[in-house]
């Protein structure tokens, strides 16, 4: 899985395929090719080459760090629909990773250092041991005199052991052409983070839904208050007109009845 191709390590450092093709020609590696696999070993062998080509040494690439740190980006867009018939929603989620290499002589020189502590043995001189017995047996309260010839204490056999080297898997990963030290940086796995953030989202777009939908309901029941409110009127108008032509025909017909017995 660390093995790259040239192409995806030049995607990896930020530069140029050309320019990642050419530092590996100068550096004396096979790959030549923008499809050619680079192990780890090719990507240190690079490092030291770029590491000496900007001035220095040998030692000095030996105590300086042996950490490379790449940082890589994703963004993705998820679309989601907020009310059926309207316009959907473009939602960006990023999601950020960050990778340390260790180099294998650093990983493993601790180790060996802590297997040849540990193997160190602990040797007892037979003197010390005499004199240990001699003291506690002074201090107890004796019922006869007697003499005892104590034998000295047999000589303990350490077994040293060769401390083992282990060769830990770390990922190593080489930098492009730059005077800027590589720094530490902790591998940390954010997408937890990115998918709780993207469930707060959504949420948060479900909860506005439900106000809009509120203050929808809200506005349509005040309008059909205002139309029952409009016909309630525009009803009390029509009988009083009603009432009002009403009395106009009566007092017109009661004029008309009084003119004909005036005639009559």
């Amino acid at each position: 899985m660390s093995n790259k191709t040239v192409r995806q390590l030049a995607e990896i450092v930020k530069i140029p395929l050309e320019r990642l093709l050419e530092q590996l020609k100068e550096a004396g590696l096979s790959a030549s090719a923008p499809d050619d696999v680079i192990n780890e070993d090719e990507k240190m062998q690079l490092l030291a080459h770029l590491r000496k080509r900007h001035g220095k040494a040998e030692g000095e690439v030996s105590s300086s760090p042996r950490r490379v740190t790449l940082e890589r980006r994703k963004v993705t867009e998820i679309k989601q629909a907020s009310v059926p018939g309207s316009s959907t929603k473009t939602i960006s989620v990023e999601v950020r990773k960050k990778k340390t290499y260790i180099k294998r002589s650093e990983v493993a020189e601790s180790e060996v250092h802590k297997k040849e502590e540990l193997a160190k043995p602990v040797l007892v001189e037979p003197k010390k041991i005499e004199e240990v017995i001699l003291t506690q047996a002074e201090k107890l309260a004796p019922v006869e005199e007697q003499v005892t010839a104590i034998e000295p204490a047999p000589k303990e056999e350490t077994v040293i052991t060769e401390p083992v080297k282990i060769e830990p898997e770390v990922q190593t990963v080489a930098v492009a052409e730059a005077e800027v030290e590589p720094q530490f940086v902790v591998e940390a796995d954010e997408e937890i983070e990115s998918e709780a953030k993207f469930e707060a989202l959504k949420i948060k777009e479900e909860k506005k839904i439900k106000q809009e939908k509120s203050i929808k309901t809200k506005e349509a029941e005040e309008a059909r208050k205002k139309q029952q409110e409009k016909e309630h009127r525009l009803e009390e108008s029509i009988k009083k007109n009603a009432d009002k032509v009403r009395q106009q025909a009566a007092v017109k017909q009661e004029t008309l009845h009084r003119k004909k017995q005036e005639e009559g």
